[in-house]
């Protein structure tokens, strides 16, 4: 049972493991439901041979900047929706931005689904560019991975 708006926060750790198994899993041909306000991150899925999904206003937005994207209904507006396709084993990994109350509600609905379905899910635009340019590095061949505590161990304190 989980309950709240905000269950699934995942650390560092638990995200890049989760990223790699995804890499392993399904290669270059996932399919990958992305909200409006990654597009840079899109862009970049996208380049990495992801099919991307997304509802009608993300879908349109997307499209303004040259990215193709898979409709998928909004939670309340039809079946097959975001949730079905998770529970179908369709969606490998969830970048959801919500805003707004509903979005917010949707947000902890997929969420949760994401965790009983064990998908990767991603709730800011940073995040979202990260997990793409990490993917995009770990094909090309890079494979150290370090923690923050790696890169901030020579800085300083003030």
């Amino acid at each position: 049972y989980l309950a709240g708006p905000d269950v699934f926060r995942p650390d560092v750790r638990a995200w890049a493991e989760s990223a790699r198994e995804i890499c392993r899993r399904y290669g270059f041909d996932p399919l990958l439901p992305i909200d409006h306000g990654e597009p840079e991150a899109a862009r970049i899925f996208q380049e990495l041979g992801f099919d991307l999904m997304a509802t009608r206003g993300t879908q349109g937005a997307l499209a303004d900047h040259g990215i193709q994207a898979q409709l998928v209904r909004k939670l309340g507006f039809g079946r097959p929706n975001l949730v079905d396709e998770m529970k179908n084993g369709r969606v490998q990994m969830v970048i959801n931005t919500p805003t707004g109350d509903q979005g917010l509600k949707d947000g902890s609905y997929i969420r949760k689904a994401a965790i009983r379905c064990h998908i990767a899910s991603i709730t800011t635009p940073a995040s979202a560019i990260a997990a793409a340019k990490g993917i995009a590095a770990r094909r090309s061949g890079i494979t150290r991975v370090r923690s923050l505590q790696d890169y901030t161990a020579g800085i300083a304190c003030r």
